[in-house]
């Protein structure tokens, strides 16, 4: 068996196949005279973006798709000269601009040398920086952060506002911060573009885009729409499957709850944060 083989519909197996199935294909040219997408600006406009409202019609569903929330990696920058530092503040990140989220699991750290690490409490962004407020100056390992919108400059009329990581203290070291956070569904545009929800589920985006372009007011639409729901259902039995099924023990939870029990952090004289 190959293992390394993307079996996943590109753009183009996606069009052809939705083109098929909402009977606007044509007959090719070729000697084997194979299925073709319609020339037709305009069909060709439809399936489009039939695929891509598809796309993210299947991502909003309720449930938290795997593929929806990978894991990304920040470095922070003691020195905030690096290209995703903000306004010269080491404190704050610029995250990827399909970022849509706060962090969905547990937040890690680790040292630069990956010889030791932690965990980083996700707070809100209010409480950041409340202490970033009482402890300006104070640097060290990053211990408490929060993902918000970003307000480093003006946002343009019809530009879309970025997310930004706030991290307190003010990293003393390149810091390596770990998460899962939500991201939104790239656009396909050209026709070997691949979407990011996997081969499994091709069939589900592929019965939603039925829907997207098909005329509500058209016979056959709420059998399509029926059609749908059912390949959505199965996409959520096998994403559910690539879950965890559980988190660990709870002994493991309560050694995590005591080891960060009772600590103070000082500063000038003053207690800033006890827990």
């Amino acid at each position: 068996m190959q293992y390394g083989v993307d079996n996943s519909w590109t753009f183009a197996d996606l069009k052809l196949r939705l083109a098929e199935a909402c009977d606007v294909a044509v007959q090719g040219t070729g000697a084997d005279n194979r299925s073709e997408v319609p020339s037709d600006p305009n069909y060709l406009d439809r399936l489009s973006r039939a695929i891509n409202d598809a796309a993210k019609d299947f991502a909003r569903n309720r449930h938290r798709w795997t593929w929806l929330c990978p894991t990304l990696s920040i470095t922070l920058e003691p020195d905030a000269d690096g290209s995703l530092s903000i306004a010269g503040d080491s404190r704050r990140y610029r995250l990827p601009v399909n970022v849509i989220s706060a962090p969905v699991g547990r937040m890690t750290w680790r040292d630069p040398s990956s010889s030791y690490g932690g965990r980083v409490t996700d707070s809100h962004i209010d409480r950041v920086w409340e202490y970033i407020s009482r402890a300006p100056s104070l640097k060290g390992q990053p211990l408490y952060a929060s993902v918000w919108t970003s307000n480093d400059r003006d946002i343009a009329i019809g530009e879309r506002q970025p997310m930004e990581l706030v991290v307190y203290p003010a990293p003393d070291l390149a810091y390596t911060i770990r998460s899962r956070f939500r991201v939104d569904v790239p656009k396909l545009v050209n026709d070997g573009d691949r979407g990011i929800w996997g081969s499994i589920h091709d069939e589900t985006v592929l019965a939603i885009a039925v829907t997207k372009f098909m005329s509500v007011r058209e016979d056959g639409y709420a059998t399509a729409v029926a059609l749908a729901e059912q390949a959505i259902a199965k996409s959520i039995d096998v994403d559910m499957e690539m879950h965890a099924k559980r988190l660990g023990s709870s002994e493991e939870g309560q050694m995590l709850g005591r080891s960060t029990r009772g600590n103070v952090i000082n500063y000038d004289g003053s207690t800033i944060i006890s827990y």
